[in-house]
Parts: C-alpha cells; structure tokens; sequence
C-alpha cells in the first residue's frame, strides 16, 4: 500500500479542496454535473458523489455567462448546505470512474517507460532525465479529464 499523502491546495482555478461534514472534498465543475470526491480525514478515498448541473447548457439556448451565473448560485448553495470550508487537504492515491485519480507520472511519460525502444536515443535521454527530476521533486499528476501536474506542494504546475 502506498502511504503517501499527495498535498492539493484550495486556491487553484480547475477544482476546490477543503473540508465538509467531516471529510475531506476534491470539488470539481464541467459542463453538465458537479463532481464530489469525498475522502476520509486520512486520506482514503470514500466516494463520488455527482450532482447534476441545473439545466444543462445544452438543454436550452442561453447566453454563456447566464450558464455560468447560474451554476456558481447552485455550486454556492451546494457549499453552504454542506458546510464547505476551503483547506488544503492531504489524500492518497485514488481513482474514481469520473474519470479522475492520482498518479505517480505523467502518461507521456509511462509511455515512454512502457516501450522506450520506440524513441530515439537522444528522446531516451530527455524522457530519462524528465522522469528523474520529476521524481526527485515528488510531483505527481491529478487527473480530471485532462492531467494537471502538481508540485510537492499542491499546486498546479502544468495543465
């Protein structure tokens, strides 16, 4: 079992962290639903919650910022009914069938160590020295949708 806890922040612009009724909360929007990623206080994940978006975008024309106005009344109403408060949170390795989880690498980088005789020698040498320096600085990837890639320390360093 891995015994890491990977540190995200609160303060990033694609998902929220803190804490609600007791848990810890990885809060994500798209387009059409609200993803809760609930994880105990030690880090395990526990579930995922998904709350559909009021109406979908696509259920009727509306300019764009109406949309948006509209889901941040019902993502604010969604915080004060659970007692949302922003917070780092601290969580292990997790996948849910979002599709989101935490991973040690980057894909571009498993597919290099997956098969690295299909890239040029000097490709071996960069991907090699990439994945050194990333481990070496423990960052890791949050995924949601699309690979976030995080620091040590929570926070997004690439998307």
């Amino acid at each position: 079992m891995n015994d890491r806890l990977y540190r995200v922040r609160p303060d990033q612009e694609v998902f929220e962290t803190g804490t609600a009724q007791g848990k810890q909360l990885l809060l994500s929007v798209n387009v059409s639903e609200i993803s809760l990623h609930w994880f105990a206080t030690d880090g395990e994940f526990l579930e995922l919650q998904r709350i559909p978006v009021e109406p979908s975008p696509f259920s009727t024309y509306k300019p764009e910022w109406e949309w948006e106005a509209r889901v941040k009344r019902q993502l604010a109403a969604l915080k004060e009914r659970i007692g949302f408060v922003p917070g780092e949170i601290a969580i292990r390795k997790f996948e849910s069938e979002y599709p989101a989880g935490i991973y040690d690498l980057p894909g571009e980088y498993v597919q290099f160590l997956e098969n690295p005789e299909a890239y040029s020698q000097e490709d071996r040498k960069w991907f090699e020295k990439y994945i050194r320096e990333w481990r070496d600085a423990n960052s890791f990837v949050l995924a949601f949708d699309d690979e976030y890639w995080m620091t040590e320390s929570g926070e997004v360093a690439h998307s």
